[in-house]
């Protein structure tokens, strides 16, 4: 049985790491927590209240934020929004939170120089709603990063958590939660001045569930096991 465990954790480990070495170069990634005692069902940018196995008023929809760089390092600012109907959930503002910094790398002192420190900070903590225009009907947050010196970051991520979002179902309906890089104020810059970037992929997914885990878990640990008997 063990063994069968562990060769289900690798097969689902390598599946995790094929996927991630097609991504593009920045990846940012909302993560729909699991509300208590419900299951994990449909689209999770879907918020179906009142519906059976769905949100009920009065239940929490949260969110966390991550960004992988894939190995790039070199982000100045980013601005990202995301799109809600503010008739189906109510935006939590006082349980939301971004991260103090990311990226954060040391001064580096050499032969050439001194390099001075550089990390992202987020310009407004918790994300404000965002004042200008927006579609009919919606509501829009806006979550904002920038480099301390507006200097090209250094440092890299792998699923670097950049914050959480929550929202409160106040329903009954259905509505989406769309981030994006077309929103108001929505910018992803690599340098300072100029043209903005285009914004890289945005996904969302379900939070893993606790058996996938669990696997993954064991895999890594299977894994570290064989290189220590090597």
């Amino acid at each position: 049985m063990r063994s069968r465990i562990t060769l289900l954790a690798a097969v689902v480990l390598g599946a995790m790491l094929f996927v991630a070495s097609a991504a593009q170069a920045y990846v940012f990634t909302f993560v729909r927590q699991p509300i208590p005692g419900k299951p994990m069902v449909g689209d999770p940018a879907t918020i179906c209240v009142c519906l059976e196995d769905d949100p009920a008023p009065g239940d929490q929809i949260v969110y966390d934020l991550y960004l992988d760089t894939e190995g790039e390092s070199d982000i100045v600012h980013f601005g990202l929004g995301v799109y809600f109907d503010p008739t189906i959930v109510h935006y939590r503002s006082d349980l939301s939170d971004l991260a103090d910094y990311v990226l954060y790398s040391p001064a580096i002192i050499d032969d050439s120089g001194r390099t001075p420190a550089s990390w992202l900070v987020p310009s407004q903590d918790p994300p404000a709603l965002w004042p200008g225009e927006k579609p009919p009907g919606l509501e829009q947050l806006h979550v904002r990063f920038v480099e301390i010196a507006l200097e090209s970051t250094i440092a890299t991520a792998t699923n670097a958590w950049l914050g959480r979002i929550v929202f409160q179902a106040i329903g009954p309906g259905a509505a989406e939660i769309i981030p994006g890089w077309d929103q108001g104020g929505a910018m992803f810059a690599t340098h300072y001045g100029g043209a903005w970037d285009p914004g890289p992929p945005i996904e969302v997914v379900w939070a893993p569930e606790p058996t996938t885990a669990l696997l993954v878990g064991v895999g890594l640990a299977a894994l570290a096991a064989a290189r220590r008997r090597r």
